[in-house]
């Protein structure tokens, strides 16, 4: 394993803008509106469509704690609502939660596969209710040639997830309805220290960038050599504190957003999907998605292992070979103590890196190694 290529494997971590001097908020006077998170862009959402303490939402049981965060600031109740094994929602448990105080069904597009919109928005008028898409996983994706996220009176994206940027998410609204945001703040960043404009004036110098690079590359090469991978095997070890303020999109990263080819990146993304779907199951792994929608924009190669024994295998394996195998998601807190069927795909399932900086030959090569 040479440290020099160990970037192809790992998830997207370089910001592609580089630091700005000076840093400004993201113009947000037309949709999509641009926040940092899509935790606060889904509150947003919510608030401007009128839900208000007292309410609840269907939201499917294997989600990120995060997604929930807005709810809980809201005091809107999450009503949740069991998956298949192709993590499509179970409709008839879905219904069977609905009541009155029920205003809209969340469904999420799992690591940018698209959900069956024509079958939620189905469901969502048979029942009264909004539909919101939690898109974080498929920025760029499409849905009978329509962007993911525009088909619901709420859909959020998070470009940040597929992108090598420091924030970025968008909230889509179905209708042109008044939205404040005058309480999004810029995050707080190294860079906007005099020290932190120093470093960054440094690190741009070529020479400089150069021994950097290298030096993080051997950190990570001895990392995987001489440390064990990270614990996913844990519900508690990548639990995220809350947002202690509502923060805007950098403009920095609205700009580099709006110059990236998203179909291009797409295009890319399912071809190392196919890479990794061949592979995995020659080595006994279940494809969670075995055929790719036309439209979608696979955010991670998803595959259930036959245990949670052998899913732990995996994480050590790709750890060794320089593969940043993971699990998802951290779920909320109750869904792990209710230890049902969410907490069963999650013991099974592990996430195979994907972005559009790999190189597909040099990933075939390395899949030889594991």
């Amino acid at each position: 394993m040479a440290p020099l290529d160990i970037e192809y494997f790992g998830r997207n971590a370089d910001i592609a803008n580089g630091a700005s001097a000076r840093r400004e908020l993201a113009e947000n006077a037309s949709q999509p509106y641009k926040f940092a998170y899509a935790r606060t862009a889904l509150k947003y959402g919510l608030r401007v469509r009128g839900l208000v303490a007292g309410d609840s939402v269907l939201v499917p049981d294997f989600i990120c704690e995060s997604a929930i965060e807005p709810f809980d600031e809201l005091g809107i109740e999450p009503l949740f609502y069991p998956i298949d094994p192709t993590l499509r929602p179970d409709w008839d448990a879905a219904r069977l939660l609905i009541k009155p105080s029920a205003k809209a069904l969340l469904v999420a597009h799992y690591f940018g596969q698209p959900q069956d919109i024509c079958e939620c928005l189905r469901f969502c008028e048979a029942n009264g209710l909004d539909l919101i898409e939690d898109n974080a996983h498929g920025y760029g994706a499409t849905y009978k040639g329509r962007l993911l996220g525009t088909f619901g009176k709420i859909g959020v994206s998070s470009p940040r997830k597929s992108f090598p940027i420091s924030n970025g998410a968008y909230l889509y609204l179905a209708d042109d309805v008044p939205i404040d945001l005058y309480e999004l703040r810029l995050q707080p960043a190294d860079s906007d220290t005099l020290l932190g404009k120093g470093k960054s004036l440094l690190r741009g110098l070529a020479p400089v960038a150069a021994l950097l690079r290298y030096r993080r590359r051997l950190a990570e090469y001895r990392r995987r050599v001489r440390q064990s991978p990270p614990p996913y095997d844990s519900q508690d070890a990548f639990r995220s504190t809350r947002m202690p303020q509502d923060y805007g999109m950098d403009e920095a990263n609205h700009v580099f957003l709006a110059r990236q080819n998203l179909a291009e990146a797409a295009d890319k993304r399912r071809a190392i999907y196919e890479l990794w779907l061949g592979w995995a199951i020659s080595h006994g792994l279940a494809p969670v998605f075995p055929r790719l929608s036309p439209g979608a924009a696979p955010l991670v190669f998803p595959a259930f292992a036959a245990s949670r024994e052998s899913r732990n295998d995996w994480f050590i394996r790709g750890h060794r070979a320089g593969i940043d195998m993971h699990s998802w998601p951290t779920l909320p807190r109750v869904i792990v103590e209710g230890n049902g069927g969410a907490m069963r795909s999650w013991e099974r399932l592990v996430c195979f890196p994907i972005h559009q900086g790999m190189d597909e030959r040099a990933l075939e090569s390395r899949l030889t190694r594991i």
